[in-house]
C-alpha cells in the first residue's frame, strides 16, 4: 500500500482514473521504470462474468 498519495500537493486518501499524482517510494525510480497497479483475482472468473 502506499502511504503518501498526492494530487496538486495536496495529501489525499486515494488517487481516482485521471488523477495526476504522485507516490513516496524508498527506491529511485528511473525515466524507464515501469509502475504496475497490483489489484486481488477473482477466484471464479473476471468481475464481467456472470
Amino acid at each position: 500500500t502506499a502511504d503518501d498519495i498526492r494530487v496538486d500537493l495536496a495529501t489525499v486518501p486515494e488517487a481516482f482514473k485521471g488523477d495526476h499524482f504522485s507516490i513516496k517510494v524508498n527506491e529511485k525510480i528511473r525515466p524507464n521504470d515501469q509502475l504496475y497497479k497490483m489489484v486481488a483475482a477473482n477466484r471464479r472468473g473476471t468481475a464481467h462474468e456472470r
